[in-house]
């Protein structure tokens, strides 16, 4: 008999489901089968560990996306901007939900982000929705991520629109 060591709970329960027949039914004085259990997962991990390994995602992210080389849908670096508003004037330059943003969302968003969507999970056609998306929605239009191609990139007054309403906090205004 080898002995498994801590992987001898996934060995027990991968052997019984190709081996029916040689479980407890089979052997009646053998132990109960072990159930198998999942390795732990970072994000269950303590509070410390699971910072870490959330922190190291996103710098991990960022640079992949950042640094223009995070995958064949990246745009070049010398094509995304770094515009992004400064959020101390953001009194001012909040551009108008109902006049600015969501028009922009309706043409160049709603054609993928609408409800019923199979591929989308987010729904952009509501402002509740949009504001609960703004964080991610901030990371992906900053990051030239959205509207994803073969889609027309954003324009630069729209780019702007989004941008600055997003680090403002998305205001329904």
């Amino acid at each position: 008999m080898r002995v498994l060591g801590e992987r001898a709970p996934y060995e027990a329960a991968r052997l019984q489901a190709r081996c029916p027949a040689s479980g407890s039914a089979a052997l009646p004085h053998a132990n109960p089968p072990l159930q198998a259990q999942p390795p732990p997962s970072p994000l269950r991990a303590p509070s410390p560990l699971r910072a870490l390994y959330v922190a190291t995602i996103i710098i991990v992210t960022a640079i992949a996306g950042c640094a223009g080389n995070g995958g064949d849908d990246a745009p070049p670096e010398s094509t995304c901007p770094s515009d992004l508003p400064d959020d101390a004037q953001c009194p001012q330059i909040a551009p108008s939900y109902a006049a600015v943003v969501a028009p922009i969302l309706e043409q160049r968003c709603q054609g993928c982000h609408y409800p019923g969507n199979p591929f989308s999970s987010v729904v952009l056609s509501e402002y509740e929705r949009v504001f609960a998306a703004r964080r991610t929605a901030l990371t992906l239009v900053y990051g030239c991520r959205m509207p994803p191609a073969p889609a027309m990139p954003l324009s630069a007054e729209e780019r702007r629109a989004l941008l600055a309403w997003l680090v403002c906090g998305a205001p329904d205004n």
